[in-house]
Order: structure tokens, then C-alpha cells, then sequence
């Protein structure tokens, strides 16, 4: 069959310009690729997405998101163990467990006045002394005057500390001195500054646990003037 002139050089020119979709893929000024139904909105008629680059974002997006959510998950957990962990800690270094001791109903007279005047008068009798526990009686002139020293008093070896803070015998000088064979060396929250801090009481021999606990008891329910 014989081709007329303009059907062939229509041919010709069709092949050399290339087809409208080659033209869109190949021209970098439409900012992105289009899909091979030619639509650059990566869409079909359903709405759904057909652009791969658009699945791919939409994939990372989502696997983000689960990232995001597992690491804000391990950061809650984290929190709460480092909270649990706060609300239980163990006491400071060295320190005696007063969480752990259950405190006996005493009197400061009937039961913590005579361990004063027994073993602690003998070498802190004298009453313009920054600590003063009798001179070895039990009236009640003494005992006022004793409790009334000890919780005003502020020790000068450490005098971050009270010699009796009620209801805090870990941060009472006096129960220091009782507890520890070296009180500022054993337990953490003793801080010495001064010479003597280190000497437990009494030096002679350590009172014996009957007395400690009543001491302990004592403090830790308020230091009550009973």
C-alpha cells in the first residue's frame, strides 16, 4: 500500500518528539515523578494512593509513630522503676535501718532519764555545757532541764545535725554517738567537723540494745516530756 507524504512525515515526527507521558516522567520541572496513568497526584479515582513515593512516607510515618510510642512507653517505664525505686530506697550508707525498727511505747522519765543519768551523766554534768544529761539524778527539774538541752542543742562537730530531732533519729547527733562504734565514719549522713565526732558513747562500753531501743523509741515517737 502506497503511504501518502503527510502520513509518513507525521510518522516520523511522532517518533523523533516522543509520546506526552515521556515528556511529563522526563521533565524535571514537575517537581516529582507521575505514576503510569499519567496522574501526578499519585491518586486513582477512588481516592486511594498510587504513588509509591507517597506509600513510603506513609509507611515511615507509621513506623515512626510506633517508634515514638514504643520509646515514650520505655521512658514510662523508666520513670516509674527510677519512682519506685525513690519511694523504697535503701537508707544512706552505713546508716542504722530506722524504717526497719518497730519503736515500744516508753516514758521519758520512767524509762529514758535513768539510762541518761547512768550512763551518760558521768561525763556531761555540767549545765552551761553544750550537752547536759543531769548530774546523774532523775528529779524533775533534771529531766526538764535535759530534754529542753537536747532539743536545742546544736552539736559542734556536726552542726548540720540536732543532738535530738524528734521524730528523725537518723538525724540526731545523740543517737549517732549511741549507734555507731565510729559515728563519723559508718554512717553517710554524719558530716564531722570538728574533733570528737568520731568517739562513740559512752566510750567506755556501747549501752546495751535494751537501752538503745528505748533511746531509739523514744526519738522516733516525738521526744514526747512524759
Amino acid at each position: 500500500m502506497i503511504r501518502s507524504p503527510v502520513v509518513h512525515a507525521c510518522m516520523v515526527l511522532a517518533l523523533t518528539v516522543g509520546c506526552p507521558a515521556d515528556r511529563t516522567a522526563g521533565d524535571g520541572s514537575s517537581g516529582g515523578s507521575a505514576d503510569d496513568s499519567g496522574d501526578p497526584s499519585g491518586t486513582d479515582p477512588t481516592g486511594a494512593s498510587t504513588n509509591p513515593s507517597a506509600t513510603a512516607d506513609s509507611t515511615g510515618m507509621s513506623t515512626s509513630s510506633s517508634a515514638s510510642t514504643s520509646s515514650s512507653g520505655d521512658t514510662a517505664t523508666d520513670t516509674s522503676a527510677t519512682d519506685s525505686t525513690a519511694a523504697g530506697e535503701d537508707p544512706p550508707v552505713g546508716c542504722y535501718d530506722y524504717d526497719a525498727f518497730a519503736p515500744s511505747s516508753v516514758s521519758y522519765r520512767a524509762d529514758v532519764m535513768p539510762i541518761f543519768a547512768t550512763w551518760c551523766s558521768p561525763c556531761h554534768a555540767d549545765p552551761n555545757a553544750s550537752i547536759y544529761f543531769g548530774t546523774g539524778g532523775t528529779s524533775e527539774t533534771e529531766a526538764v532541764a535535759v530534754r529542753d538541752k537536747l532539743l536545742a542543742g546544736v552539736p559542734k562537730q556536726a552542726p548540720e545535725l540536732a543532738f535530738v530531732a524528734p521524730g528523725d533519729p537518723l538525724h540526731s547527733y545523740m543517737m549517732a554517738k549511741i549507734e555507731y562504734p565510729i559515728p563519723g565514719g559508718t554512717c553517710s549522713v554524719i558530716q564531722c567537723s570538728e574533733p570528737g565526732c568520731e568517739l562513740p558513747a559512752p566510750p567506755a562500753a556501747p549501752l546495751s540494745e535494751s537501752n538503745k531501743s528505748t533511746v531509739r523509741s523514744w526519738i522516733m515517737l516525738g521526744a514526747a516530756d512524759d
